[in-house]
C-alpha cells in the first residue's frame, strides 16, 4: 500500500515603500511511501524530502527585473520500514534583465549548488558529493543611430557525463553520411575510425556516425562564447558629402564561437573561454571559429568588394586519442553589375587546412592552397538565368612524409528556368582537370581530390521541383559522373512531399 504527504507554505512581504520589492520564505515536504505488505518495508522506489527556500524579488518591469533564492533540501532514502538522511543541497540562484533605452541589453541567470552525502552506503551507486554551477549572460548593445551593433552570449556549467566514443554503422548506400576507405590505410578488412571521411557524393555515402555512451563517467566544465558586432558608418553618414560619404561605404563584420569542454579536476579556469591551448590529459573537446569580413560598397546595385579571413578549428579527445582540425582561409571577393542582365564576380582565395592525428600518423597533413574563380551571370528575365565559371586551384602538402600536390582546372555551366512559382529546373556541368603529383590512394591525396581522380573528370546534374497542388510537391533529380578511368555513374532521385 501508499501513503502520500505533500504540504506547502509560503509566507512573503510586499514593500510599496521600496517600489514593491517583495521578500519571503517558502517550504514544502513530500513524502512517498510505498510500503511492500509482504515484508512490511518500504520499496525502493519510496522517496521523501524537505526543501526551505528564502526569496527575494524585484517587480517585473520592461526596464528591469531581478530576482535572487537561496535554498536547502533535505533527501531521504528508505531503509528497512524507513527513512534516514541521505543528502543535503545548498543552492543559490540570481537571475535578472536591464534594458537601458533600447541601446543596452542585459540578461543573466547564475545557479550555484553544492551536494553534501550523509550516508554514502545509501547512495554511493547512484551520486557523489560535488559542486556545479550554471549560468548564462547576454549583453547586447547599439550606439550611435546603429553604427556600431553587438550581441553577446556567454555560458558556463559544470557537470557529470560519460564518455563518449563514436562508433559507424553501415547503411544502404546513398542513406549514410560517410564511406569507408580501408585500402587507403592498412586494407586489413576490420572497421576503424581513422579509416572513415566524409563521402564526396552523396550517392556513394553507406556509414552514419552515431555517438556511443560509455560506462566512464567523468566530471566536466564547459564554457561558451558566441560574439557577434557589426560597424556600419551610413547609419549616420548616408547623406553626408566628402570623407565621411567615402568612409560610409565601409563596414565590418566579425564573429566569433568558441566552445570549450575540460574535465573538472583541470588546471585551467573554468571562467575563461580564450584558454584554446589546452593539454590533452585535461581536454574533453574545444571548438573555435573566427570571422572577420571588411565590405566596401555593401548591397550596392552597381558594384561591391570584400576582404576577410576565417578560422575554423576543432580538437577532441577519444579513447584512440586526441583528433585536431584547423581550416584557415583569407579571401578577397568583389561583384560589378555591368548591366541590368550581365554581372561578374571574381574570388581570390588563399585557404589551409590541418589535420593532426595522435595514434594515426598517416591522417597527418597541412595542405596550402590558392584559388581563383572568375564567375559571370546573364539574367535576361526573371525566369531564365545562366552562370559561367572558372576556376583554377592549386593545393599542396607541406608535410615531407607524404608529399602531394595538385593543379586544378575547373569549368562550370549553370542554367536555371522557373515558370512561374510551380516549377523550377536546373541543370549544372562541369569539366574539372586535375594534375596530381603523389599518391592518390592515401588520407592526404583524398582529401586533395575530394572524390575526383587525376585527369580528367566530367559531373553533371538535371533537377526538377514541381507544386503539383498546394500541398503537394515533386522533386526530380539526376546526376552524373565520369572521374578519371573510373566507370560512369548515373544516380536518379524522386521524392514527392506532402505539406499538411
Amino acid at each position: 500500500h501508499n501513503r502520500f504527504f505533500r504540504p506547502r507554505v509560503s509566507f512573503s512581504k510586499t514593500f510599496q515603500e521600496l517600489n514593491n520589492w517583495k521578500i519571503g520564505i517558502y517550504s514544502e515536504r513530500e513524502k512517498n511511501e510505498r510500503i511492500a505488505t509482504a515484508s512490511d518495508t518500504l520499496n525502493k522506489s519510496s522517496f521523501y524530502y524537505d526543501l526551505y527556500r528564502v526569496f527575494l524579488e524585484s517587480p517585473v518591469t520592461e526596464k528591469f527585473s531581478f530576482s535572487t533564492k537561496y535554498q536547502q533540501r533535505e533527501d531521504f532514502a528508505p531503509f528497512g520500514n524507513e527513512f534516514k538522511k541521505s543528502t543535503i543541497a545548498n543552492e543559490l540562484n540570481v537571475n535578472g534583465t536591464w534594458n537601458i533605452q533600447r541601446t543596452l541589453q542585459l540578461a543573466g541567470n547564475f545557479t550555484y549548488r553544492r551536494l553534501h552525502l550523509l550516508n554514502e552506503l545509501l547512495v554511493k551507486d547512484v551520486q557523489q558529493e560535488s559542486e556545479t554551477f550554471l549560468g548564462r549572460t547576454d549583453v547586447n548593445f547599439t550606439f550611435w543611430k546603429g553604427v556600431l551593433r553587438a550581441n553577446n552570449t556567454y555560458e558556463i556549467g559544470s557537470g557529470q557525463e560519460p564518455r563518449v566514443d563514436f562508433t559507424y554503422v553501415k547503411v544502404r548506400q546513398g542513406e549514410g553520411t560517410h564511406i569507408w576507405l580501408d585500402s587507403l590505410y592498412n586494407n586489413d578488412g576490420v572497421i576503424q575510425p581513422n579509416e572513415m571521411e566524409i563521402a564526396p557524393f552523396p550517392d556513394i555515402a553507406d556509414y552514419v556516425r552515431v555517438s556511443t555512451f560509455t560506462n566512464q563517467y567523468i566530471r566536466a566544465n564547459y564554457v561558451n562564447l558566441n560574439s557577434s558586432l557589426l560597424l556600419t558608418p551610413k547609419a549616420v553618414w548616408f547623406d553626408k558629402k566628402g570623407l565621411r560619404n567615402f568612409m560610409s561605404k565601409f563596414s565590418t563584420q566579425s564573429t566569433l564561437i568558441i566552445n570549450r569542454k575540460t574535465l573538472d579536476n583541470a588546471d585551467i579556469s573554468p571562467w575563461n573561454p580564450f584558454l584554446l591551448d589546452v593539454a590533452d590529459t585535461s581536454l574533453v573537446s574545444v571548438s573555435s571559429n573566427i570571422r572577420n569580413i571588411l565590405f566596401f560598397n555593401r548591397a550596392n546595385p552597381k558594384y561591391d568588394l570584400q576582404i576577410g579571413n576565417s578560422m575554423l578549428s576543432n580538437k577532441f579527445v577519444q579513447t584512440s586519442g586526441f583528433e585536431s582540425r584547423r581550416n584557415t582561409e583569407q579571401f578577397f571577393r568583389s561583384r560589378m553589375n555591368a548591366t541590368k542582365s550581365i554581372s561578374a564576380q571574381l574570388n581570390l582565395t588563399r585557404g589551409e587546412r590541418l589535420s593532426d592525428s595522435q595514434f594515426f600518423d598517416n591522417r597527418d597533413y597541412n595542405i596550402l592552397s590558392w584559388q581563383i574563380e572568375p564567375q559571370f551571370t546573364w539574367l535576361p528575365s526573371r525566369d531564365f538565368r545562366t552562370i559561367v565559371s572558372y576556376k583554377f586551384q592549386t593545393d599542396r602538402n607541406t608535410f615531407d612524409d607524404n608529399p602531394a600536390e595538385a593543379t586544378q582546372n575547373n569549368l562550370s555551366l549553370e542554367m536555371t528556368f522557373n515558370s512561374g512559382s510551380n516549377t523550377s529546373i536546373r541543370a549544372r556541368s562541369s569539366f574539372v582537370n586535375i594534375d596530381f603529383e603523389g599518391t592518390p590512394n592515401s588520407p592526404v591525396g583524398f582529401a586533395i581530390l575530394n572524390g575526383l581522380q587525376p585527369g580528367k573528370n566530367f559531373l553533371w546534374n538535371l533537377s526538377l521541383d514541381r507544386q503539383l497542388s498546394r500541398n503537394l510537391r515533386l522533386n526530380l533529380s539526376y546526376e552524373g559522373r565520369k572521374t578519371g578511368e573510373a566507370r560512369v555513374v548515373h544516380v536518379g532521385r524522386a521524392q514527392v512531399a506532402a505539406v499538411f
